[in-house]
């Protein structure tokens, strides 16, 4: 057998740009499918929750709770009497419990198991019952949308999803890019909810007028609103998205804003 010499393959001097590419489509790929991913698990959930009775809904929030010691929160009658005034506006079919949390850190949450709760910070840095009626109002949109029954749901699926993956090393870069896509999607309820808030001021006060007061702090103090901003939109977003708003519905801001009395001891 004679032998023929031939110069070794091109492909051998450049493993380096090649392990690139390789890594590169690999990534490419696994981005593809958690996009795909999350979009399909996304419609499925909504689609599931939008069409759930008032009946069943009204069981799941009456059921599922969160990790919060409720210990560390009071009842509030003037609260409540808010959040009773604007849930006519708001139809909800369940009825919303009001607390005061034992926290001054400026929040307010709506929970599971058809809770609101507001933080003592939160209702130092408000002046007005006007103010805070909005940010009811604002936590009130969650409930109506079903966006804790929806986040609940996806929570569920991709949690799942983390641990099938959680001996890989993908697992990790799975589940970041599945919360970055999520974020973006939790600011989107975050504006609607605004929205929202808006037309249950306007609804039960006959007027617009305070609907951005506690937004304009934002925009003034800055720093101090990190905490209430996490996974929120840019406040200076919300703020000209609301103006446009009220614009549009030609909802009235003339109206006198009512003082905010006490609301708790």
């Amino acid at each position: 057998m004679k032998y023929t010499s031939k110069l070794p393959d091109e492909k051998v001097n450049r493993p380096k740009e090649y392990l690139f590419l390789f890594a590169l489509k690999l990534l490419s790929g696994l981005l593809v499918f958690v996009v795909l991913f999350y979009l399909i698990v996304t419609a499925s959930v909504n689609i599931i929750a939008e069409n759930l009775s008032p009946e069943h809904e009204a069981k799941i929030m009456k059921y599922v709770q969160m990790d919060i010691d409720m210990n560390q929160t009071q009842k509030s009658t003037q609260l409540q009497h808010m959040v009773d005034k604007l849930a006519v506006c708001a139809k909800l079919p369940y009825k919303v419990d009001a607390y005061v949390m034992d926290d001054f850190h400026v929040n307010a949450m709506a929970v599971p198991g058809a809770k609101m709760l507001v933080t003592k910070g939160l209702l130092h840095k408000v002046k007005t019952e006007n103010e805070l009626a909005m940010v009811l109002g604002h936590e009130l949109g969650h409930f109506k949308h079903k966006d804790n029954i929806k986040s609940m749901g996806k929570g569920l699926i991709f949690a799942v999803a983390g641990m099938l993956l959680s001996s890989d090393n993908y697992g990790s870069l799975f589940s970041t890019t599945l919360e970055m896509t999520n974020n973006r999607y939790s600011q989107e309820q975050e504006m609607a909810a605004d929205l929202f808030g808006v037309d249950m001021l306007n609804c039960a006060y006959g007027t617009a007028n305070g609907a951005t007061a506690l937004f304009e702090k934002m925009k003034k103090e800055g720093e101090g609103w990190k905490y209430l901003l996490a996974d929120h939109p840019d406040f200076i977003k919300r703020i000209k998205k609301m103006k446009a708003y009220i614009r549009e519905r030609e909802y009235d801001t003339s109206k006198k804003l009512i003082p905010l009395g006490r609301i708790y001891k």
